[in-house]
């Protein structure tokens, strides 16, 4: 939610709430996240670059040519020479399927930095509303309603960075790639996007991620498989399933990771 700078970590309020954070450290013009965001962290960005690419982006992931229709520009090169700025800056990176790595239809930019993404999402031209509502009741209507839904996108990110942590201790001896996976059915007409995927000699391994505040079933993790297995062409050789609450069954089927597993 906040990002990982150990100075945003060192001002939050361990004894308030999440929500009472955010109100307190990001929504008013004058609060002290907000501050740190706009005369920190993208003063260097608003030196040279269109800071609407970042409001473009937002909490999503973004194809260079909904980027450039979003900001109505003209293909010159001037947004594909400041997107790399911005990836060599840290401040964006590219995700593409390891499936398709080099399908350029299939490639996204995404904000790297969680703060940035709910800046930008949320409070990057807002300040009429927030001076029109006031900080509580615009918090109300406009972040409460999609805040778990901003919370489980990153939920999934972290479940990327454990597979990643796995990788680079050697503990992933069998997989040969990890990350997104890219499907196309051309029979329904349908296409998606897997987050956490592994690619093993043997096929592929879906992780399906869940943030739930109850334990997941085995009728859950049945019907997830189920949908899974219904895509043709998938080459799903594993089913795992990562649930933020648990699992309220054990099982030799299938690989359950819960919250308290990744910080193991």
């Amino acid at each position: 939610m906040f990002g990982g700078s150990p100075y945003v970590l060192s001002v939050l309020d361990y004894a308030k709430t999440l929500e009472e954070n955010i109100q307190s450290l990001l929504i008013n013009q004058n609060s002290l996240l907000r501050t740190y965001i706009e005369s920190i962290m993208l003063k260097e960005v608003q030196k040279a670059y269109d800071v609407r690419i970042l409001e473009c982006i937002g909490n999503g992931k973004r194809r260079y040519s909904e980027i450039l229709q979003q900001l109505a520009s003209s293909d010159t090169g001037l947004l594909d020479k400041q997107i790399k700025n911005l990836m060599t800056m840290e401040t964006l990176e590219k995700v593409f399927p390891i499936n398709r790595p080099a399908d350029k239809k299939k490639q996204f930019y995404e904000i790297k930095d969680n703060l940035l993404r709910f800046y930008f999402l949320f409070v990057f031209a807002n300040d009429a509303l927030i001076s029109k509502f006031g900080e509580e009741p615009f918090f109300a209507r406009r972040i409460l309603p999609s805040l778990n839904t901003f919370i489980s996108l990153r939920f999934e990110d972290i479940v990327c960075q454990y597979f990643k942590r796995l990788a680079q201790a050697g503990k992933l001896e069998d997989v040969e790639d990890f990350g997104t996976f890219w499907y196309d059915d051309p029979a329904t007409k349908t296409n998606g996007q897997f987050d956490c995927v592994l690619k093993k000699k043997d096929g592929y391994a879906f992780y399906e991620v869940k943030f739930y505040e109850h334990p997941m079933t085995l009728s859950e993790c049945e019907q997830e498989e189920a949908q899974i297995k219904m895509i043709p062409n998938l080459n799903c050789a594993e089913t795992g399933f990562v649930c933020s609450a648990g699992f309220c069954f054990t099982s030799p089927k299938y690989h359950l990771i819960s919250a308290e597993d990744l910080y193991r």
